[in-house]
């Protein structure tokens, strides 16, 4: 399943690299599980940064790649200058 955010326009006025990061989530990723090293098929996301327009506007698509639902994903972005 795949959720989309509202349109988010910084204010920057053109097209800039974005980045994403996972801040919290419920299931949370702890230190040790999963396992590192260790194919899993319990959790995973998958954020893409969409650009809409040429006035630096974009959305965030999160896909759970997991067979577990998440309850809260809380999702950071910076978008940085030239």
């Amino acid at each position: 399943m795949t959720l989309f955010s509202p349109l988010i326009n910084p204010g920057v006025g053109d097209l800039r690299p974005i980045t994403l990061a996972v801040n919290e989530s419920d299931p949370a990723i702890t230190p040790d599980e999963p396992p590192a090293g260790q194919p899993t098929q319990v959790l995973g996301l998958a954020l893409t940064a969409h650009h809409i327009g040429g006035d630096g506007s974009f959305r965030i698509s999160i896909t759970n790649l997991g067979e577990q639902p998440y309850e809260r994903v809380v999702v950071l972005w910076w978008v940085f200058a030239p």
